[in-house]
């Protein structure tokens, strides 16, 4: 008979171990085996939702206070063995099930608002400007309001998914249960907008359910048209658009104001003699004896036009940030949607202008070669039309400049 002890199953070990079959010393936020591997040891997500468990469970319009703060000045995530010196914590499961069902959230939940507290923040806006908004008040304010609480920890799933390969899918599935959620808890209290919270909720909401979109969108590749995938952005951010409106003159006054569309951030400039050109060649079309387009729908499409000419003067080629790429898109009239479906000449060659500076954005983690598709797209379905011409310039200034 055998003297080899019978093997005891952990029932506390983190996942990796877990799957090797090996013995973990449960210590969090990274036990030593996946410190010693390199690997991204469960109990680092356990850690640092256990860190921040009573932001989502304080009571309602609590403030952070200084907590938050310190948590949000840690700029980079530790080294491993750094982490290891650190006091460690061995949570039974029993224990982490019990924890599961507080409130509507769930410790994935909590820690995906911690990621976007130390990380995902920075992604957003411009570092000296907008960060503290997304740093610390709209998570304050996302307790008050679950559409915007789901469009954070979206945005948080879609983001470490882009940095994780080995949980990249899961991380992908996340993201769309809290854009399914964010967007049919913005439909049944749209209607409850009547303070300055409340607007400033919504703001915040349409800046991060549209990053959310994209990076769905990017998710799928080349399953869709980006043509149809830029005319469903637009009716995205137009629900919202309406609200946003009525909201902007008590809005404006806040910190939350510098997340208005509009040229109110960035300096004017002269646009270049060759996106004036551009620009007066698709004038030209709009305004053209031959058209068959109703007067509605010249009129649309101007309006369309100005504001474009508009971005160009404040959105530079090469922007430092991507927080102002969706000021056009965000006020255009709803139906110019429609003219985009129909591949409007017009329409198409705009939403070409207004994707290079998009395509030349650093840091677009949630788009990743979308804008190139897109142009590339228009560009086709210009060429098809003989007015390959009206997307000139966006093409020089992108696809072409490539290497390779």
């Amino acid at each position: 008979m055998s003297s080899r002890r019978a093997h005891l199953k952990s029932r506390t070990g983190c996942q990796q171990c877990k799957k090797r079959r090996i013995k973990c010393d449960e210590h969090a936020p990274w036990c030593q085996r996946c410190a010693e591997r390199g690997l991204d040891c469960s109990y680092k997500e356990l850690q640092g939702a256990i860190d921040k468990l009573q932001l989502l469970t304080a009571p309602e319009n609590a403030r952070y206070g200084p907590s938050a703060s310190d948590t949000c000045s840690k700029s980079s995530q530790p080294r491993p063995d750094a982490l290891l010196e650190r006091t460690t914590v061995s949570v039974p499961e029993e224990v982490v099930e019990s924890r599961r069902d507080i409130g509507p959230f769930t410790l994935q939940d909590f820690a995906l608002f911690h990621h976007f507290l130390l990380h995902t923040f920075q992604t957003i806006g411009p570092i000296d400007r907008d960060h503290t908004v997304w740093k610390t008040q709209a998570p304050e304010l996302a307790q008050s309001y679950p559409f915007l609480m789901h469009a954070i920890l979206g945005v948080a799933a879609a983001h470490r998914s882009s940095l994780d390969g080995l949980l990249h899918s899961t991380g992908i599935d996340t993201a769309r249960k809290h854009y399914t959620a964010a967007l049919r808890l913005f439909r049944t209290q749209v209607s409850e907008v009547g303070t300055t919270d409340a607007g400033c909720a919504f703001l915040c909401y349409a800046m991060l359910i549209s990053v959310l979109f994209l990076s769905l969108e990017c998710e799928r590749q080349h399953d869709g048209d980006p043509i149809d995938d830029f005319a469903n952005l637009l009716n995205i951010l137009q629900r919202s658009s309406s609200v946003l409106e009525s909201v902007k003159p008590a809005v404006n006054d806040t910190a939350y104001g510098l997340l208005l569309p509009g040229p109110s951030r960035g300096e004017a400039h002269s646009l270049p003699e060759d996106l004036g050109r551009s620009l007066q060649r698709i004038e030209s079309l709009i305004q053209s004896p031959d058209t068959t387009d109703p007067p509605a729908t010249t009129v649309e499409l101007f309006d369309a036009l100005i504001k474009l000419r508009t971005y160009h003067t404040y959105q530079p080629l090469h922007p430092i940030t991507g927080a102002t790429l969706l000021t056009w898109p965000m006020t255009v009239v709803p139906t110019f949607a429609e003219q985009v479906r129909r591949r409007h000449p017009a329409a198409l060659s705009m939403t070409a202008s207004w994707a290079a500076p998009f395509y030349h954005s650093p840091g677009k983690w949630y788009v990743g070669k979308w804008p190139e598709r897109l142009i590339t797209s228009i560009s086709s379905n210009l060429q098809a039309l003989g007015k390959a011409e009206l997307v000139a310039w966006p093409l020089a200034q992108t696809i072409a400049k490539a290497p390779g």
